[in-house]
């Protein structure tokens, strides 16, 4: 053989060795399981174990990797200055509760925030919490607080490194100083006062095993959290929630056949009787009380009324309903509260959003209508204020707060909010696409007003189609930065949202959750079928059940797309229920364990659809500590599609120490990770467009 051929083939084959290095393939172990008489191999099944330690290297790796290959992505586009830049506001918006204000804010960018309170609107905010107060190692992340009954003190949860799982803490509000109360294995749970302590619901601590068995205490203020009384304990998932009075603690109760019942305990009566006061309310009634005015409860239901209604019934007889404010054919009643003897409802109508205030026999007294574009973020008033302070966000402003008087209705802006990029400049439009079975499809397009229409241009899609929920505007710093830079984003309101109220939710829950994947396909074919986009100029992004829609979309119809960001994504659907909340998820995504609902899972479960392809650039990320979605979701995911890669483009999983299915909680790490989601974005649709 000549030796300049041989040198040749050596040299190649130390290239080609190097680039596999670079991929860090994970390790195939095939396991071979049984379900229903169908076969099925699971060659990642061992990334469940986190504490692997071959899993934790390849984790480690592929992070090391991706942030390699984010960071050139992101200094190409300068994106987390100008992310940063555009990310900077000023704005008047507080939380008002117990006559104090209260506000968050970041005294130091690569820190969680603190809490800061004021007694009153003239004066200045004191710093109330800080997450050094609770430790220096952990990520302190503050989510929910309450102001007791005297206003002396705040009880207030936090996570540490992104959990789900938090602690309680209590603050003297007149001392600013923390007290020693401490209550730890919290999940999904408000803090509710009563007299001299507060009701709370906690769960036996797993880290990614099933959360299951919850129970209600009422700590006492001043004593040890082992003291605490146990309330209610059910082998059941149960929510709980005090009336704004004080008067009654209102219990939940969700069965497995879909159905709910709901119990009271009546603190006038002094006693620890917890009573029946609704039962069987099933689940497509979607019954949850908003307030009470002495022992009549008043209510928001779809029973009879899919775009949703309030109604009342007195203690003694809850199931005798009387409507109160009757529902709306061409509108969505999204939200209410019950305050100062009025009932104030938000609707949503083909991303419209009007709050609409009622007296309490149904006749409208005051109609507000938001822009296209945005959305009411807030809405609080207390029982003895004549006046109510709303606040409205959109993709082009932040916290834009109103005053508005309960008695004249009069309403006025208060304060004001000060942005980088003028908000006139960002252009929302609603329009609409045919799915493959003939239904018109609501889409959101946002764009700046100097992007051309006139000729495909780089689009971000994004969806979430899951639970009835609807998305609105946001602001978003980084969605700012893509927009300047030319890009155009559409939102598709697809099925299994609750856009159009609950027949639009059940269109995409459970057995027919596939379609709500279609509709996003078609989605993406409609922007590059009417001339909006190409293929090689077309992302997709969608967290959380957003990111399952991405995954499935993703390995059903590669072709279609530049790029893909699924986020804290749901992937392997045959194995869900068995961690963490999936068992709370049956109804919506199916029971694998069920055969009929096996076989139409199998036929969405984004891991299970991976095959060979020539797929774009992904970049998969999860946090190591997200206990809703556990990361080896993500994990296994990004194992499959690089073992499948027949492209070149790159497959990337980025792994957020310290971070959870919410992402970091400093203002640093949320800039980060908007810098490398869009620079990823911009970068790969730059260079598809190239080719």
């Amino acid at each position: 053989m000549n030796k300049s051929v041989f040198l040749t083939i050596a040299l190649v084959c130390v290239q080609i060795h190097t680039v596999a290095q670079q991929r860090n393939d994970a390790p195939r172990k095939d396991e071979n399981f049984s379900l229903h008489g169908t076969s099925i191999t699971d060659p990642y099944l061992w990334m469940e174990n986190v504490e692997d330690p071959v899993l934790k290297k390849w984790t480690e790796n592929e992070t090391k990797e991706a942030r390699k290959i984010l960071n050139k992505c992101s200094n190409k586009f300068t994106s987390y200055n100008e992310i940063e830049k555009l990310s900077t506001v000023k704005t008047e918006s507080f939380n008002k509760q117990g006559g104090y204000y209260f506000k968050y804010y970041y005294t130091n960018e690569s820190r969680s925030a603190s809490l800061y309170f004021k007694k009153d609107l003239k004066e200045g905010y004191h710093k109330l919490i800080d997450p050094l107060d609770i430790s220096a190692k952990d990520v302190i992340d503050f989510s929910y607080y309450k102001v007791s009954p005297d206003g002396k003190y705040v009880a207030f949860s936090y996570s540490r490194n992104g959990s789900d799982w938090r602690e309680i803490g209590v603050v003297d509000i007149q001392t600013e100083t923390v007290l020693k109360d401490r209550i730890e294995n919290v999940k999904f749970s408000g803090i509710y006062w009563n007299n001299d302590g507060f009701y709370y619901a906690k769960y036996p601590y797993t880290k990614f095993g099933e959360t299951v068995g919850r129970e209600i205490y009422f700590h006492k203020l001043g004593t040890d959290a082992s003291q605490d009384r146990l309330v209610i304990s059910r082998n059941k998932n149960m929510d709980l929630f005090t009336t704004d009075d004080n008067r009654f603690l209102i219990i939940q109760e969700f069965t497995a056949s879909g159905v709910s019942n709901y119990y009271y305990k009546d603190h006038s009566k002094n006693d620890t009787v917890i009573n029946p006061l609704i039962t069987r309310v099933k689940d497509e009634e979607r019954f949850s009380i908003i307030g009470n005015l002495d022992t009549v409860f008043y209510a928001y239901t779809t029973n009879k009324a899919p775009n949703g209604m309030i109604v009342r019934f007195n203690k003694s007889s809850a199931r005798k309903w009387e409507v109160v404010v009757a529902p709306f054919e061409d509108s969505k009643l999204s939200n209410a509260w019950l305050s100062q003897g009025l009932v104030i409802c938000l609707y949503e109508a083909e991303g419209i959003e009007e709050l609409t205030i009622f007296d309490l026999e149904g006749k409208e007294k005051k109609n507000i209508q938001l822009p296209l574009g945005y959305s009411l973020t807030n809405f609080q008033t207390e029982s003895k204020d004549q006046s109510a302070f709303l606040t409205f966000s959109g993709y082009g402003a932040p916290g834009i707060m109103y005053k508005v008087d309960l008695q004249t209705f009069e309403l006025s802006p208060y304060g004001s909010t000060e942005v980088v990029l003028d908000p006139a400049s960002i252009i929302v439009e609603r329009i609409s696409f045919k799915a493959d079975d003939g239904q018109e499809i609501p889409m959101t397009l946002v764009r700046h007003k100097n992007t051309s229409i006139n000729g495909p241009q780089k689009c971000l899609l994004e969806a979430y189609g899951g639970f009835g929920v609807s998305v609105s505007p946001s602001f978003d710093g980084g969605l700012l930065h893509f927009l300047n830079e030319g890009g155009i984003y559409a939102y598709a309101h697809i099925r299994g949202g609750g856009e159009r109220g609950k027949s639009w939710f059940e269109a995409g829950k459970g057995k027919n959750k596939n379609r709500c994947i279609q509709d996003f396909i078609n989605a993406s074919e409609f922007l590059i079928q009417s001339g909006r986009t190409t293929s090689s100029q077309l992302a997709i992004s969608g967290a959380s059940h957003g990111g399952l829609v991405v995954g499935a979309a993703l390995v059903l119809r590669p072709e279609l797309y530049a790029a893909a960001v699924p986020e804290v994504g749901a992937f392997d659907m045959l194995r869900y229920h068995r961690f963490t909340v999936g068992k709370f998820h049956l109804e919506e995504f199916g029971n694998p364990d069920i055969k009929d609902e096996f076989d139409y899972i199998v036929k969405y479960s984004p891991y299970h659809l991976v095959k060979d392809a020539k797929y774009p650039a992904v970049l998969i990320r999860t946090g190591e500590n997200d206990d809703r979605v556990p990361p080896f979701h993500s994990y296994k995911f990004t194992a499959a599609l690089q073992n499948a890669q027949k492209g070149t483009s790159p497959i990337l999983l980025h792994v957020a120490s310290d971070a959870g299915h919410l992402g970091g909680a400093s203002a640093y790490d949320t800039n980060m990770e908007r810098a490398d989601k869009y620079g990823f974005i911009l970068y790969y649709l730059d260079e598809q467009s190239k080719k």
